[in-house]
């Protein structure tokens, strides 16, 4: 538990969601790729005249590789680390701390 300024912070064990963040950050790094890849076999749909095609084609190629999912799972893990912290909305003293500190 530290005190800066007139805040409270106390950090909630947040070495599991760090390692989630790390994991999905990676995740994302392999899902950027295989789409990469993905766009290579789909060279010629993607440079089809036919712009709606083209992004249906290309919306299904960032599903498939699984950047999009990639994505919505780097913002849940930061949003959980984020949660890891708590922060008073009022300063104040602290009379007495109950609990232990790991």
């Amino acid at each position: 538990m530290t005190i800066s300024g007139l805040i409270l912070k106390l950090t909630l064990m947040p070495l599991g969601a760090e390692f989630r963040l790390e994991k999905v950050k990676i995740a994302l790094i392999k899902a950027k790729a295989d789409y990469e890849v993905l766009k290579i076999d789909f060279y010629g749909v993607l440079q089809s005249k036919d712009l709606a095609i083209a992004q249906s084609v290309e919306k299904r190629i960032k599903v498939n590789s699984g950047w999009a999912l990639a994505e919505v799972e780097l913002k849940e893990a930061e949003l959980n680390l984020e949660r890891c912290e708590v922060r008073a909305p009022i300063g104040g003293k602290i009379a007495r701390v109950i609990g232990t500190n790991r």
